[in-house]
């Protein structure tokens, strides 16, 4: 799990919707994202019910200890962590777990963090559906692929949708980072293990994927959601272990 000995607030009072948050790179964020202050939404696929409830249980037993809050957070409140689940296949579900999350915390949603959208049309649909909600300030995270880039014959569905994603991220930046002031960016992970990694790739190539897990990619993350980033919007972010220079 990633520690909290490197949070700084940069999220203090900000809530997020996280698709995916229940396991893998999904997961490593929620927590970086709760350590550094933000409350949020988890979607989870239907029947991973276990996998959400650990998460949001680990959160709230981390957040809710002050020796685990950074310096500048002196309160000793636990993180709010509201789950639901749904399958982000379908229009209405994507519209349904957004208006969730907004009543849930009363319409305040600053970022959203599409990890585990299937196909294109899942990004189309939660963000109709966010977009709206979102103030300016606010921050569109993507979650793309190594493979994009790299032109994997045996994965030709899937490269052909994050390649999709990408073209939808650097579109939607050029129509809200000037009008809404909403910054839209995206993540291609390298090789990095996942709990999906051991069902998907033979035991030979299980070995070339990055030890570290979901949490440099969180990291990323974190980085693309704060201030950090105010400056930078439709661009790709690529930690891969320089696998792919760009």
């Amino acid at each position: 799990m990633p520690s909290s000995q490197s949070s700084h607030g940069k999220l203090d009072g900000k809530v997020a919707w996280i698709s995916g948050g229940d396991s893998g790179i999904g997961q490593a964020t929620a927590i970086l994202f709760t350590l550094e202050g933000a409350d949020m939404t988890i979607v989870y696929k239907e029947g991973e019910e276990k996998d959400a409830e650990d998460t949001k249980n680990y959160i709230e037993k981390t957040t809710s200890s002050s020796e685990n809050l950074c310096s500048c957070q002196k309160t000793n409140d636990t993180r709010t962590v509201h789950l639901v689940a749904a399958d982000l296949c379908d229009e209405s579900n994507c519209t349904k777990a957004i208006q969730s999350h907004l009543s849930h915390f009363s319409n305040k949603l600053d970022i959203l963090e599409d990890t585990f959208a299937l196909e294109i049309h899942s990004y189309f649909h939660v963000t109709k559906a966010a977009l709206p909600h979102i103030p300016r300030g606010g921050s569109i995270i993507n979650m793309v692929s190594i493979n994009t880039f790299i032109g994997r014959d045996d994965l030709l569905d899937y490269t052909t949708t994050k390649g999709a994603v990408v073209s939808f991220t650097r579109g939607l930046s050029n129509q809200v980072v000037g009008d809404k002031g909403i910054r839209v960016n995206a993540i291609c992970p390298g090789p990095v293990w996942t709990p999906l990694v051991p069902s998907t790739f033979s035991k030979s190539n299980v070995q070339d994927f990055s030890s570290g897990g979901g949490v440099p990619m969180a990291t990323c993350c974190v980085f693309l959601a704060s201030e950090d980033w105010s400056y930078i919007s439709g661009n790709m972010l690529h930690p891969n272990g320089g696998v792919v220079i760009n």
